[in-house]
């Protein structure tokens, strides 16, 4: 929310309620796609699996 308050202004500048949830709307797509290139690429790590990884794994009770 901060972040949010330091790029967007601390006050709306539409009154009507509907134009003030557009505005917001707009606010937030815009910081989303700002935001977006700068976090981490993940990718799918390929696990090794045992054959026998039901015994590998004990389980307590």
């Amino acid at each position: 929310m901060y972040r949010f308050k330091q790029l967007t202004g601390p006050k709306l500048s539409l009154r009507d309620y509907n134009a003030q949830v557009g505005e917001i709307m707009a606010s937030v797509k815009v910081m989303n796609k700002l935001t977006g290139p700068g976090m981490p690429f993940r990718q799918p790590v390929n696990l090794v699996v045992p054959a026998d990884w039901r015994t590998a794994i004990q389980f307590r009770i």
